[in-house]
């Protein structure tokens, strides 16, 4: 037997994948809870410490190796470590390789105010050449932010003291031992050219951002250094067992959608949502981005920022007027388990009641916010805002819908919003026409990262993954 690990470094969970390549078929999956968020950083900033992130990772991977032992599969059958994560964000790294900043994710909002992120959101060349718009929130935005408020980092970056990746490209590289990006973990940064997969010059120029404090930029989840020695011998790992680049958890969930093709449409619903289209060309479409993929296929995605926060931002605000009005304090579980048995008994159309849940604001105007329509003298009633808020939640992603011109052949939703808000597929069947797939394990972008790992490591053939 021949297993791939793969690990997913979500923003409130880590995950992991033992995948048997021989069949195609997870051995299991597993995740704990993502606790690094650093909840002193203030108003907008979005902040994770990116030292307890690889804790956590080494304390799931241990966990994981005692999981094979007891299903009797020797860790000597282990031939490679993928790993895939929340896109967008980056951390500093020094020379010694260690963690030399928080992690930035993508919720962070500091470059918000900066005139040139603003200017350089308006200029449809680099747009057409990136595939996005920068934006706040999108690693190279973040960047320059840091290098204006700290007077010391342009040396620091510029010298090779410290320098930039990917949480994706941390972890990896804290079992290789070497740093290396991928191209969708680059491009989600905002200043790389998507068709050449170069660094943009006129964004780092721009931006005043060294190209010395970037990574060297491979394809996703390619092979690319064998495991350190001592993480091997420690446990039972063969020494010929590699490391592969990371690859975006947006990518690695599209891929577990297989077999993928021309045409696969994905709604994944985690803490944000994004809507997905595989297509063969990088042809730009006004209003959505095109994401790297494959070497011979593209997505065209349309984003947003809450998701499936918006449930739970629902279901705080009831936990918190059970709690100042009744003096009782309730679980967010058990609210969540009362929102959707009050959502389910109700018609999906929340008798008027509307919900715009753009509480984050949108990738495209942060200054949005979110709304409450159509309230009448009956209407405003908990079981109708919940399914206000669902509807919201798909209809954000559906309006999207318009301007993707492939023909969409194979409809799937996913993410743990998704598994955790049943709801969500009965609006979507009812946006859609028909019931959407799902993926039966519960990490899917930890599953799609192994799957593409386990083609490129030649345990797998690509047909398997893709429908030519």
């Amino acid at each position: 037997m021949n297993v791939v690990l793969s690990l997913d470094i979500g923003t409130t969970s880590i995950g992991l994948v033992a995948l048997n390549t021989d069949s195609g078929v997870p051995l299991f999956s597993t995740s704990i809870a993502n606790r690094a968020t650093v909840s002193a950083t203030a108003n907008g900033l979005h902040e994770q410490n990116a030292a307890t992130i690889l804790n956590a990772t080494r304390l799931l991977l241990t966990q994981a190796l005692d999981d094979l032992r007891k299903i009797r599969v020797d860790a000597g059958a282990i031939r490679g470590i993928s790993v895939t994560g929340q896109m967008h964000g980056i951390v500093l790294v020094d020379g010694n390789n260690q963690p030399g900043s928080n992690l930035y994710t993508w919720r962070d909002q500091r470059s918000r105010k900066s005139s040139l992120i603003e200017k350089l959101h308006s200029n449809d060349d680099i747009a057409r050449r990136c595939g996005c718009r920068l934006q706040p929130g999108y690693g190279f935005a973040t960047l320059h932010q840091l290098l204006v408020d700290d007077t010391n980092l342009p040396a620091a970056l510029s010298t090779g003291k410290l320098r930039v990746c990917g949480i994706t490209d941390l972890v990896a590289a804290s079992l290789s031992g070497e740093f290396v990006t991928d191209t969708s973990v680059a491009a989600s940064w905002g200043g790389l050219d998507i068709r050449t997969h170069q660094w943009d010059d006129e964004v780092l120029d721009a931006l005043g951002i060294p190209i010395r404090a970037l990574p060297e930029i491979s394809a996703p989840s390619r092979p690319y250094a064998t495991i350190l020695p001592e993480f091997a011998e420690e446990h039972g790992i063969d020494a010929d067992a590699l490391v592969c680049t990371g690859i975006g958890d947006h990518q690695a969930t599209v891929l577990a959608c297989r077999p993928i093709h021309a045409g696969t449409c994905v709604l994944n619903f985690g803490t944000g949502s994004q809507i997905s289209m595989v297509q063969r060309d990088s042809k730009p479409n006004a209003g959505l981005e095109i994401r790297p993929f494959l070497p011979d296929y593209y997505l065209l995605t349309g984003a947003g920022l809450c998701g499936g926060w918006s449930y739970e931002y629902l279901a705080r605000f009831f936990q918190s007027v059970v709690g100042e009005f009744a003096g009782i304090h309730i679980s967010l579980n058990q609210v969540y388990k009362s929102m959707n048995v009050a959502g389910d008994s109700q018609s999906l159309g929340a008798n008027g009641l509307a919900v715009d849940p753009l509480f984050l604001g949108s990738r495209t105007d942060d200054l949005t916010s979110g709304s409450i329509l159509g309230i009448d003298s009956e209407n405003l009633r908990p079981s109708n805002l919940i399914l206000a808020t669902v509807n919201g939640m798909v209809d954000e992603l559906f309006g999207y819908l318009p301007r993707c011109e492939p023909n969409t052949s194979k409809l799937f939703l996913i993410g743990n919003a998704a598994r955790q808000i049943p709801l969500l597929r009965e609006v979507v069947r009812n946006r859609w026409g028909t019931f959407p797939n799902t993926i039966e394990c519960k990490e899917e972008a930890a599953l799609g990262a192994a799957y593409m790992a386990a083609v490129n490591l030649g345990l797998m053939d690509r047909s398997w993954l893709v429908d030519e």
